[in-house]
This record gives structure tokens, sequence and C-alpha cells, in this order.
């Protein structure tokens, strides 16, 4: 078994490359399929690299050159455990959250390196021991890892590649190449051998195989989990690993019986040379002993043309040979001399050897009658040629089968996506409410929707009972339907209106599209035909027609009345005015309800003598649709909208509209926007007649989306998606549990959240409780089969709580078992409609109000003639108790407004104050006199001019609100708003100004946070200043101690030379120990400097008792107790004491605190001790307040730093706590006190301090 191990070592080196490229391959497939998101790359690179790296040994082996490759074989594998290490890193870091930086290479490479020391061996040896066991178990850590946490966990398939790739690192790192250290010179590949018989190469095979195998069913199991929500049948996955496994094996065999025939052919020829010298040898044994000249000759002469020749004697010892200098060697170990021999162990007939870098192949013959024998390596060329052919089959065939495999699983995928896409598409069209159906070409149904089939009451077999002409009649815009069809059959799109005959002679009216499909040869063959229910439509606008004919008549009526009223009563002026303001409200009513529509209208002047008819009048809608402003429509020609290519057409539908008047007129037109941009719409016009001038009133349709809709019904998946993104209406993919897998955009506008959020949530967490018990019944019947599909009216709750009524179709999507696996929602938002509706009822109501309410009025006037005068008098009594009630409602409003602690402040646009309330005179400087009528620049700022940083400009400029936070002049922290006011037009008149005094709170805010704070620094000084006091004291004795230890030490080095100890040497260790203790205890001074900071900065409430001090005595004192701190930091330090400065009231103490906590910042902020640091003190009349102030010449502070320099832990210095501003700010708060800071970086800092000579008297509490 060992032999034929031996003999297949180059099959084995190749199906170990062919196994780690299939793992690259596998890890590279992996990457667009991964769910786990591990760094597939870095494993598919070691894959790669390794096994072209064993396909290199391959190539060394069979063509015996293996010097020349030797520096790469040594490169290449550090390069591929590199690769391997980073992925089992990254990886580490991905599944276990445990990061380690790129750092570590460093001391692995450096180890490495250091192997170099012995040579490309030690290289070798020392890139396994560090990087490839390293990385190996890294990489099985992070493949077990993942298993573990996957989507499909516990995964068995990674859990196997994790599992032989820890092995393979093991064998990887344990069994080296010999190198000239332990443990590699120890423990070798030839010690594994000889021990195991078998060569590591074969188990590390075998062990990729198995790791690629692992991935490659992992990748195979992701594939299977993506497309699982069809159920698509998947060829099983272990067939191709047989069929691949099958030829591995059948290479090998194969090999194997070439490489027999080729040695059987080798050791054949072989033999008949050796046999002709043996028999010459043999005519006289004793030649060989006795004329050992004449002998040598003939044997030098017999072998000149051979590679390896020996006479040997029993023992292995070389009488001749064709290389004279091996004369007298051993070819094999003799026992009982131990003489260095050629060869590890005695060589037989048949035996392969490696001898001086060559493979070569033996032939030996026994001289009869005699210990002697002849010994022939012949080259194994022939036998490495016939092998490395069937290696090559092998690849062939495996990659073919492989090739073969991959393409079946493409095919399978796409089909899999076609038969998708075909259900997603059918789906679709099953759930629109519009009729769909194919014809051919005799205009017979070949298949429709459920919609279809449900109006005509019949099922798929019987759609083709009745060709279109029989259920179908065209109302306008087509002509003859067989025409039609016939245009169709041409290759040209026809739209017309119809009405379509179901059963029981149901009649519905349609707006009808038929388009042409063609074959894949460009012929057609069918024709789709979309037909769009208008019926409520229609009546819609015969009601809306009939509607505004009478409601020409009542006008016409009521004029006359009023003309006859107005000859009768030309002496009441003033009614005449109510009625003609009631009658423009009315107006501005119907003309918003003009504006409310959908729909683009458009009024044309027809009375234009040859003219194009002109824009007069246009709604919202047509403005926002051609994206233009109604002022730059109107006095247009309406060509100016038509796209060029419509011009004729829109000439023909005008010369139809002037020869039929009164008729509505349906035609579909391309307009152009302002932009440039072309899109369809559909026309309805019609001559109306107002105040005895022609217009065309036109109603455009915006129908790009249902030629998009068109359009899409024309393709396949690949415009499916770009439907389902760009669809108006919400359109939902749902799983079986009622959760979201799938919203395009317009659902997620609806509702509010995106397809993340939505991913997160089911129907019921968004639905309206009152609505999903119902929704609940529709489900439960859908999911069972009895119904198709079922629309509803829904409200749904948007993600900012707002109800969204919508109109909802859902129907399923059932696999091969119709076995519903996912529901397919369509949404309308249908709140706008809803509205609209009851805009236009109330509209309607409100009309029939003022006609009766106007007629009632006419006959009062008409009936009470006589008695206007006693009526005039009683509206003017009830015009003074109005005005009454204003005033007091005005006054009472005052007294409100007034009565709030707010400051609210009315401004107009030039930012003028209109009005102000009492409150006002709090917040701003009233020293002025009376705001009203000043700009707030004036009155806050102090100056003529605006601000450059203006929040009522920002208001002017977005007419959207504005907060922010600002202080008063009396430094009082205020919360601001300005809200932007507007008139019913929508048109930004005024803006009002609202300020509120946060100050209190603030302080109240921050009184909390130190209570919090304080309770913390209590626990944290309980618990940390005993174990810390126990370290000082003990580094102080550890200190004392080791000043005799060192000397003793010194001593002892002295007497017995150098020594270590812990790894520090003799030499260093007396001065390295003691910095450590020094270390130690710096150390246990700073946290007990941080736990009595935090304490101090949360117990300054609490220490609050005032006595008088005087400020100059006080900084004196600081000065004094930090002076050996000055002398050491600094060659220039200076006070200037102000001599006036009034006795002041507050806690010595504190202020003391201050000032050395500000002078110890100005000192550690100097770069050397030739900068200088300046304190003074002063006092400031015009303000009533002593000053202090320390400047230092030191880095400075940076200008992103200076607002963040006062919070607590805040610092920028090595050793700071970032409490001592944070003390000092919290000490002035308590005084009122005040703190400014001027630095700039690299040039120092000023800090200004200001303290008030009065502050308020404080209630002294005792801790």
């Amino acid at each position: 078994m060992k032999n034929i191990l031996i003999s297949q070592l180059d099959y084995t080196y190749f199906v170990y490359g062919l196994s780690l490229l299939m793992l690259g391959a596998a890890c590279l497939v992996q990457l667009k399929k991964d769910q786990l998101k591990l760094p597939w790359v870095f494993l598919a690179m070691f894959g790669i690299v390794s096994g072209l790296h064993a396909w290199g040994d391959l190539i060394n082996i069979v063509f015996d050159d293996r010097k020349h490759s030797h520096d790469l074989n040594v490169i290449i594998p550090v390069f591929s455990f590199i690769f391997l290490f980073e992925f089992g890193r990254r990886g580490i870091s991905d599944t276990e959250n445990k990061r380690t930086g790129v750092w570590i290479y460093v001391p692995l490479i450096l180890l490495t390196g250091l192997g170099g020391l012995a040579g490309l061996e030690g290289i070798d040896a020392m890139g396994r021991y560090t990087l490839g066991v390293s990385g190996g178990f890294l990489s099985c850590r992070t493949l077990w890892a993942a298993a573990r946490k996957g989507p499909a966990a516990p995964d068995r398939c990674l859990m196997t590649a994790s599992i032989a790739l820890g092995l393979h690192a093991l064998l990887t790192g344990t069994v080296v190449h010999y190198a000239p250290f332990p443990p590699a010179s120890i423990i070798n590949a030839d010690l594994f051998f000889s021990i195991s018989g078998t060569p590591v190469q074969t188990i590390k095979t075998v062990l990729a195989a198995v790791i690629a195998m692992s991935v490659w069913m992992h990748s195979e199991n992701c594939s299977r989990t993506d497309d699982n929500v069809f159920h698509v049948k998947h060829t099983h996955k272990t067939v191709p690993l047989i069929a691949l496994m099958a030829i591995i094996i059948g290479g090998w065999l194969l090999a194997g019986l070439l490489g027999k025939h080729a040695k059987h052919e080798e050791l054949r020829e072989s033999a008949v040379y050796a046999d002709a010298i043996v028999s010459h040898l043999q005519k006289s044994p004793d030649n060989v002993v006795k004329s050992n000249e004449i002998i040598a000759d003939f044997f030098s002469e017999a072998t000149n043309h051979h590679p390896e020749s020996f006479l040997v004697d029993r023992k292995g010892a070389i009488f001749l040979s064709n290389r004279p200098e091996l004369v007298s060697s051993n070819l094999w170990p003799d026992t009982d001399k131990l003489k260095t021999a050629l060869l590890p162990y005695e060589p037989h007939t048949g035996d392969e050897i490696d001898y001086q870098g060559r493979h070569l192949l033996v032939t030996r013959r026994g001289l009869r009658d005699s210990d002697w024998s002849l010994v022939l390596f012949e080259p194994t060329m022939l036998i490495k040629e016939y092998r490395f052919f069937a290696i090559v089959a092998t690849l062939v065939l495996f990659s073919v089968t492989f090739a073969f495999f991959i393409l079946l699983q493409l095919i399978r995928e796409s089909s899999s996506k076609v038969v998708s896409s075909e259900r997603l598409y059918r789906s679709l069209v099953d759930g629109s409410p519009n009729f769909i159906f194919l014809i051919d070409e005799e205009s017979r149904c070949i298949t429709a929707n459920k919609a279809y089939l449900s109006f005509f009451e019949c099922g798929l077999p019987d759609i083709s009972v009745k060709g279109l002409p029989d259920i179908c009649s065209i109302e306008k815009g087509g002509g003859d339907l067989n025409s039609i069809i016939k245009k169709c059959l041409e290759g040209k799109r026809r739209s017309f209106e119809s009405t379509l005959t179901g059963c029981n002679e149901r009649r519905c009216t349609c707006s009808s599209t038929l388009s042409p499909i063609y074959d894949p040869d460009g012929r057609i063959r069918n024709i789709v035909c979309i037909f769009v229910d208008v019926t409520a439509k229609k009546e819609a606008e015969k009601e809306i027609e009939k509607y505004h004919y009478h409601l020409e008549d009542l006008i016409k009526e009521r004029t006359s009345e009023l003309e006859e009223a107005n000859r009768l009563l030309q002496s009441e002026i003033l009614e005449r005015i109510k009625v003609e303001k009631a009658l423009r409200t009315s107006e501005e009513r119907f003309h918003s309800l003009f504006n409310l529509a959908s729909d683009a209208i458009l009024l044309l002047d027809a009375d234009t003598e040859g003219k194009e008819p002109a824009i007069v009048d246009a709604n919202v809608a047509a403005s926002s649709m051609h994206g233009y402003t109604p002022d730059e429509l109107i006095g247009k020609p309406i060509s100016f909208l038509n796209a060029p290519e419509s011009l004729e057409k829109a000439r023909e539908v005008s010369k139809q509209l002037f020869e039929n008047p009164g008729e509505v007129v349906t035609f579909e037109i391309t307009h152009v926007r302002k932009d440039g941009s072309v899109f369809p719409i559909e026309v309805s016009a019609k001559i109306i007649n107002l105040d005895g001038k022609n217009y065309i009133l036109g109603i455009d349709r915006d129908i790009s989306m249902r030629k998009s809709v068109e359009e899409a019904l024309r393709r396949s998946q690949q415009r499916f998606r770009a439907v389902f993104d760009n669809a108006p209406v919400g359109i939902t993919i749902i799983n079986t549990d009622r959760r979201f897998i799938e919203a395009n955009t317009a659902f997620q506008k609806m509702t509010g959240y995106d397809i993340a959020e939505l991913s997160e949530l089911s129907v019921s967490d968004i639905s309206h409780p009152d609505d999903d018990r119902l929704n609940m019944l529709y489900y439960e019947e859908l999911m069972a089969g009895r119904l198709p599909h079922f629309s509803m009216e829904k409200r749904f709750i948007r993600k900012n709580g707002a109800v969204l009524l919508t109109n909802i179709v859902i129907t399923t999507i059932r696999d091969n078992y119709d076995k519903p696996v996912l529901l397919f929602g369509i949404v309308e938002d249908i709140t706008e409609k809803k509205r609209a509706e009851d805009e236009l009822r109330k509209y309607h109501e409100r009309l029939e109000e003022i006609i009766a309410q106007r007629t009632s009025e006419l006959l009062k006037i008409n009936k009470s003639l006589k008695n206007e005068i006693a009526e005039r008098k009683e509206i003017e009594t009830t015009l003074k108790e109005s005005e009454a009630k204003l005033s007091v409602l005005y006054n009472e409003f005052n007294i409100i407004l007034n009565s709030t602690p707010d400051s609210i402040v009315l401004m107009s646009l030039d930012k003028k104050v209109l009005w102000a309330n009492k409150s006002t005179e709090n917040y701003i400087d009233m020293s002025a006199g009376d705001p009203v009528g000043k700009r707030c620049h004036e009155l806050v700022h102090k100056t003529d001019c605006p601000i450059e940083e203006c929040y009522a400009a920002k208001v002017f400029e977005t007419e959207a609100p504005v907060d922010f936070q600002a202080r008063n002049y009396q430094g009082r922290m205020l919360d601001i708003r300005i809200v932007p006011i507007k008139d019913e037009s929508g048109k930004f008149i005024k803006m009002l100004h609202i300020a509120r005094d946060v100050t209190e709170k603030n302080r109240l805010h921050e009184t909390a946070h130190l209570a919090s704070l304080g309770e913390m620094a209590a626990a944290v000084a309980h618990e940390i200043n005993n174990p810390n006091n126990v370290i000082m004291f003990n580094s102080s004795i550890l200190r004392d101690s080791w000043g005799d230890v060192g000397k003793i030490l010194h001593e002892y080095s002295k007497d017995h030379g150098d020594f270590s100890a812990g790894g520090l040497p003799s030499g260093t260790i007396s001065e390295t120990v003691e910095n450590l203790i020094a270390g130690i205890v710096k150390s246990s001074v700073r946290i007990k400097n941080i736990v009595g900071d935090m304490r101090r900065l949360s117990l300054q409430d609490k220490q609050t008792f005032f006595e008088e001090y005087d400020l100059n005595t006080v900084t004196e004192n600081a000065i004094s107790l930090l002076n050996m701190r000055i002398n050491k930091l600094t060659k220039s330090f200076s006070f200037s004491a102000a001599p006036d400065i009034p006795i002041l009231k507050g806690n010595p103490t504190q202020i003391e605190q201050v000032v050395i906590n500000l002078i110890l910042n100005a000192l550690q902020a100097l770069e050397n001790s030739d900068k200088a640091v300046k304190v003074s003190t002063g006092y400031d009349a015009s303000s009533d307040s002593a000053l202090l102030e320390v400047f230092d010449e030191g880095y400075g502070i940076e200008s992103a730093h200076l607002g963040q320099i006062m919070k607590p832990f805040f610092t920028t210095k090595h050793e700071g706590t970032g409490l001592g501003l944070s003390l000092v700010g919290k000490i002035l708060t308590t005084h009122n006190g005040k703190i400014e800071f001027k630095s700039e970086s690299g040039k120092g800092t000023a800090v200004k301090v200001t303290l008030p000579v009065r502050i308020p008297d404080r209630k002294e509490v005792k801790e």
C-alpha cells in the first residue's frame, strides 16, 4: 500500500490542487449568495493560490525540475496562509464581534522571517507554524460560528468544512518539511511517512476535498433557500458530487494502470540490457575479483550511455560504477560498518527511488553463484508521461462534466425564474379590476383575466364561444369593430369607447384599447384587449351635464327676477352689495372645486375667427400636469401644448367639434410639458356657450400610467419590476403569515414606512383594528381556496399615526400543488377621492341651499317692501350688539395674551413690531420706549442694520417655523419659536415671535444631573478610594523595600555575573522596577484626584456658605499653594492686583479653587518653561463686578473645542479628568459669575472671570 501511495503522489497533487481550486470557485459563487456576510474572497484566494501551487508541484514531479522552483515553493505557501489568516481574522470580527487589528501580522511575519536564519526551509517551516496553524484554526472557528448562527443553523455543511479545515491546519502546522531546527528537525513529513506508511499529502488531499465539497453544498443550499418561495425543484445535490467523485476515482485507476504498463515496458527494456552485462560477467565469476582492470574497462564501456550503473556486493559496497568517484562507497546502508550510503534502504527490481533529486526506476540482477549483483537506475519519464496523460484526461473529463452540471443548474434556475415571472405576471393581470383578454386573428377570445370571466360568468373552456364583435359594440372613436381588428393585425394600436354585453344582458361602458402582439418571427398572431370600465364615469358626466343645464336655466330665471327687483329697488344699494358678495363667494367656491379636480380642465375661446382656440382659463391640475403656471397658460393657443406629431389630429378634432356642437368628443393626443417631456393624455372636449359666447371645455386626463401598464403587459419579467416600482398605486407581496416581503415605492409613501421597516411588520401591525377583523375573514376564505380574490375598502395606520383610506385587491399566488405561498395586493389611496366626493356633495347641498335662500329672500323682498325701514333699524341694532360682543372678546383675548408669562410679538414682513403682549417687557430692554413700530434687531441687538444670522429672515425665506435658543440682555436662556402667518390664499403676511424663559428649567435639569453624579461619585469614592489607599500605602513600602533589594541584586550580579529575572536583564532591572513602582504611585494619585474632582463637582450645590472675602487675598493664597508647581513649569509668572476692588460676598474656598484650576490649566498648556503666565485682578464700575484674568502663552484651544471645554469629562490632555473647568463653571454659577475664553491655536489663551459685587441672599444649607 505504501508503494502504491508513493507511485500515485503525482495524482495526489493533482487532486489536491483541483480540490483547492474548487474551493476557491465555491467561495466566489458564495459571494453572490451569502447571507452570513463572511469574507469569502480571502478563502477563495487561499484556495486558488494553494491549488495553483499544488499543480506547480505536480509539474515539478513530472519533469524533475525541483531546484528551479524551490524559492517559489516557499514564498507561495506563505502568501496563501496570509489569505487564510485574513479570512479567519475578518470572519471572527463579523461572527463574534471580536476585532483584531492588522498589527497582528507584524509578530507573525517577524517570526516567519526569523526562520530565514536557517535558510528557505526555515522560512517554510516557520510560516506553517505561525500563519498556517493560526490562520487555519481562526478560519475553522469562523466557519463553526457561522454554522451555528446562520439562517439554516445548525448548518452541517459548514460544520463539516470547519472540522476538515481544522484537521488540515493541524497537519499543515505540525507535519512540515525538514528544517535544521526543532521541532521541524524531529517532527516532519519523513517521520510521519515512516510511522503511518501514508504520505501526509494524501491525507491533506482528502481533507481538501471534504472542505471543497462541504462549502459547495453550503452554496447550493443557499441557492435552494433563495428559490424556495416558488418551490422550484432542484436536481439532487449529491448527483453532481457522485459523478465528479466517480471521475476522480476513475482517473486514479487509469493513472495506476497506465503507469503500471509504462513501468513494465521500462523494466523489460532495462532487463534486456542488464541481462547482457550479467551474462558477460558470469563467463568467469572469478574475473570480478581477479581481473579488476579488464572488468573495469568492460563495465565502463558497457554502461557508458546509461544514467547510473553499479556492481555491488551483498552489503551494498560499490565495486564498479560508471561514475568512478562512487567506487568504494555504499549504495545502501551497511549495518556492520555504519557507513553513509547513497540510498536509505536496499533497492530491488521495480522499486522507484529518489536519487540526487531525480526519480528513478531500479533494475537489479544477481550474478549466478556469487554475492555480487548489478544495479541499474533507469529514468521514469515514460511512466510520468503515461500518468500525466491520465491526469490530463481526467482533468478534461472533470471540466466537461462540471461545466455540464453548471449549465444544467443555470438552465434550471432560468426556467425557475421564467415560471416565477409568469406567475407574478398572471397575478398582476388577474388582480386588475379591468377586463384584459387575448383574441386571435378571427377575434375569438383565447384567454382572459378573472375580471373578464367574472363579468361574463364563464370559465376558461367557454371563453372562445363568442367572438369580440358578438359581445362588443363601438360607441365612439373607432368606426367598425372588424376594421379596427384588421388595423391591429396590420400592426397599429387602436383605442375607442365601447359597450360590453355580458350574461343576463348586463352592459358595461368601457374605454377600450387593442394592441397587437408579435411572435418571435415578427408576425402578428394575437391582439391584447384592455377594457376599462367607465360606466360610473359616464353616468357622472351625464349627471353633471344635466345639472349644468339645470343650473343655467335657474341662473337665467334668477337673473330676470333680479333685473325686475333692481328696477323696483334701485335705492337698496346696500342689499345689492350683499347679494353680489354672496354670489362672489359662490363663484369662489365653484372655482375652488374647479381647481380641486384631479383631471386637467382647460377653457378655450372658440370664437377666434379662423385662429387657433386660445386658453382663457386653466385649473391647478392643468398647471401641475404641464409644468406651467396658470398665467403662463392663459392666452396661449392650444397648439402651444400639443406635440408636433399631434397638431394634425388636434385640427381634425377641432373641426369635428364645430361640426357637431354640443357633443362630447373623446380622443387621445400627446402634450408637451414645460421641461420638454412628452406625455399622452385622454381628452373629453365639448363646445359650451357662456354669456352668448362659445367656448371649448376640455377635460384632460394624463394616461401615461395607463400607457405604461399596457406596455408592461406586452413584456415579461424585465418590465414587471418597472411597473411594480413605479406604479401610482401601492403593490405589496405578502407571505402566508401576512408579513410583508416586498412593497413598491407608492405603498411605502402611502404608509410612511420604508421596505426595511415593512419587512419587520405584518399587515395587522399597520391595519385599523376595526377593518383588520373583516380582513381576516376574507383572508381565511382566500387561503382555503373558496375565494379567488377579494376587494374591500380598508383603513391603514400611517407611520405618523394618520389614517390612510384605501381600496385593496388581494389575490393568491399558488405553487404547483395549488398551495398558497404568497399574497399579492394592490392598494389604491382613495383618501383624496373620498374627500373630493365629500366636497362635491357639500358643494351641491350648499348650492341648493343658496339658491333656495336667494329665492326666499327675493320673495320676502317683494312682499315686505313696506317694512324695510324697520328691518334696517333692527339690523343696525344687531350690528351694534355684534360690535359690542366683538369688543368684549377682543378685550378678553388681550387679557389672556397679557396674562401669559411668555413673550408674544406680532411682526410684519419687514421685521417691524406690530403688537406685543405685556410679558414682553420682561424679555427685552424697554428703555427705548414702546417696541411697536421698531424692528427686531433695534430692540434685541441694539443695531440699525439686520444681523447676518437672522432667524426671522430664515422664516421669511423658507416660510416654515424656526425654533432656536438664545440669551436676552439679562443673560437668561430663552426658547424662541418664530411662526409664519398666512392668509386664506396661502400668502405669507406676518410672523409670530414666541419666547419662553427656560433658565430655571435648565438649572433644575442640571441640578438633577449633578445629584445623580453625586450619588455616583459617593459610590465611586467608597469603592475606589479604599483599594486605592492600599495601593498607595503598599507602593510606598514596596518602593522603600526595593532600594534594599536593588542593592542585594547588584551585589549578586557582581559575584555571579549577569542574569535575568522575569525577562528583565540584571543590568537594567533596578531602574525598570523603580520606574514601574513610580508609575503605580503616579497612577494611584491620579485616581485619587479624579475621585476628588467628582465629589467636589457633585457637592457644589450643598456647599453654599457665603461670607465676605477679598479677591486679591484669595488669589494670593492660591498662588502660594501653587508656588512649587509655578517655579517648575515657567520662568515668567506675574500677578497684578488691583487696589480698588470692593469686598465680595461668597465662598472664598470655592473661589480659591477656581483660581487654582485656572492657573493649573494655564501652566499645563505651556510648551516649555520660557513661556509666560500672567494673572491679574480688576474692577468694572459699569457692571459693579470684580474681574479675574489669567493669560498663558501655551498651545491654545482649537475653535472646535471651545464650545465643549465646560462639559464634564471633556479634556484634551493625556492626564486630565475633564472635571476642572466643569467645577469652575458650577462654582461661578452659584456666585452669579461668568467666565469667558479667548484663544487662538498656537498663540495662547485668555480667561476672564466676572464676579458681581452684590448677589442675591442665599439660604445656607449644611451638608
